[in-house]
């Protein structure tokens, strides 16, 4: 599991909420998807689900919470962390940050191109790595 996110209808908040963990499992997401449309949510195609809280190791996916996203969209990005290396997942959370990213297709995009990135962690060789 890479992050669990609570979603809600931001619509209808009596429907309640369902908290999710991604990427969804292939055996489970049948079943996650019914929930999300008993909810009244959950469409393959709009954003429709609230994020109301998110526990995750990226930090930088807060900023997510109280945006309209897109269930699949949560489980792509999820699967797309979920290949990352070590420094993938730094390189990530420092261009995220560096570029005021907080829309769930930036971060999509981004997880795309930040193997293209370089970000130092360790200054103590500097020649080795370009300066």
């Amino acid at each position: 599991m890479i992050f669990k996110a609570t979603v809600s209808n931001k619509a209808h908040p009596e429907f309640g909420q369902a908290t999710i963990p991604f990427p969804i499992p292939d055996s489970e997401y049948d079943h996650t998807i019914d929930l999300l449309e008993d909810m009244g949510i959950g469409s393959p195609t709009g954003q429709d689900c609230r994020v109301d809280g998110l526990d995750s190791e990226y930090p930088i996916l807060n900023r997510l919470v109280a945006q309209s996203v897109n269930a699949d969209e949560l489980d792509y990005l999820a699967k797309r962390l979920d290949s990352f290396s070590q420094s993938e997942d730094v390189q990530f959370e420092a261009m995220a940050c560096k570029l005021g990213l907080s829309d769930i297709k930036d971060f999509i995009n981004l997880s795309f191109s930040c193997q293209q990135a370089t970000v130092i962690t360790d200054f103590s060789d500097l020649e080795r790595v370009g300066k």
